[in-house]
């Protein structure tokens, strides 16, 4: 007869949880030791181990439900000054808050937005603009480049808006699938368009590949 433990059978099943089905949130939680986690590793993709296909692969990769007692809403919040937030503390670790820029996304059915990397989603709120740019270059023709929060670069665009507090944004991304999105200058990255502006009219215009455009006023 196989002897029974009274500690295993008195202790209460676990109660299901709302948090997001990410293990993102694991990761978070965990983020003073993710050079020792292969869940963050996995998150990051920088796991040698993880040879298969993604999840995102199948085609209905955004139809499916999360795990039982889970949902697909988070407490993560994107706040305006363009570093994330979860459960409303920040997120500090320069590696994680690095990886989550590059997974923002908008969900193909209802447009929102959410953090996709591939191997989970869940959705997640955005104060201002999705995207940043951080600072500005030359792309070696005399035409601004531009450097996003995601790390990716690409040239100035033509639609531009300026914001309440006199913040520059601009369309970004408009070859994506999930895309154009917005991306707001910092106030270093708005500085340094100084080398591009011209007077225009009564005005004043900045070049870009494609055209002169006027600043909004």
């Amino acid at each position: 007869m196989s002897m029974r433990d009274p500690v295993a059978e008195t202790e209460p099943s676990p109660r299901p949880t709302s948090r997001p089905p990410l293990e993102i949130v694991a990761a978070l939680k965990r983020s003073t030791t993710m050079e020792r986690s292969s869940v963050s590793e996995r998150m990051l993709g920088t796991s040698p181990l993880v040879t298969m296909a993604k999840p995102s692969a199948d085609p209905e990769y955004f139809q499916k439900p999360p795990p039982p007692g889970r949902s697909r809403e988070s407490t993560i919040v994107l706040a305006a000054d363009g570093h994330f937030k979860h459960d409303g503390e920040n997120v500090d670790h320069p590696r994680m808050g690095d990886a989550m820029h590059t997974w923002i996304a908008r969900h193909p059915d209802d447009g929102r937005y959410i953090l996709d990397n591939g191997y989970d989603w869940t959705y997640f709120t955005v104060e201002d603009a999705p995207y940043f740019v951080r600072t500005v270059t030359d792309d070696g023709t005399g035409f601004p480049l531009l450097l996003l929060s995601d790390g990716s670069e690409e040239p100035l665009g033509t639609r531009l808006r300026l914001g309440g507090d006199d913040s520059l944004y601009v369309e970004v991304k408009s070859g994506s699938t999930t895309g154009p999105f917005e991306a707001k200058f910092s106030r270093h990255a708005q500085s340094l368009l100084g080398p591009y502006l011209v007077e225009k009219g009564d005005g004043v215009a900045v070049r870009t590949r494609h055209a002169v455009v006027p600043l909004p006023l």
